[in-house]
């Protein structure tokens, strides 16, 4: 059985080109091993309350970050670049095999930026399972 996670990361990687990127469940660990990463981090969130105890409505929060020291090499634009593919992608392909519906919630959030200088963007989405 897949989880709402499970979901999501297949339905990304089916229509968002994510080479290059890594995928952590939760945030990564900051090491000089993965200083040059740039990852893609998803969390499950609870959502609205299950329709007829059948129908899930999860939430999902998503953080695009990019490489350590990403703001000061000037990757905060292709980082933002890449997370609107993402939001772009639901809004054109909001449905696939186990997921009704993807949908947006909200805008993109940030930039941010890591201890370690890594830029940040933050997206949530509602799934429809």
């Amino acid at each position: 059985m897949s989880t709402p996670a499970d979901k999501f990361l297949d339905w990304l990687q089916l229509y968002v080109d994510t080479s290059g990127y890594s995928m952590s469940r939760g945030m990564w660990i900051e090491s000089d091993a993965n200083s040059g990463k740039k990852y893609v981090a998803v969390w499950i969130q609870s959502g609205r309350s299950p329709v007829a105890g059948v129908v899930q409505y999860p939430n999902i929060r998503l953080i695009v970050a990019g490489t350590r020291d990403g703001r000061n090499k000037g990757e905060t634009p292709a980082v933002e670049v890449f997370a609107d593919g993402i939001i772009n992608a639901a809004i054109e392909h909001h449905a696939s095999g186990c997921i009704a519906n993807v949908r947006p919630i909200g805008s993109i959030q940030g930039p941010y930026y890591t201890e370690a200088g890594r830029p940040w963007y933050e997206l949530n989405f509602e799934l429809l399972t």
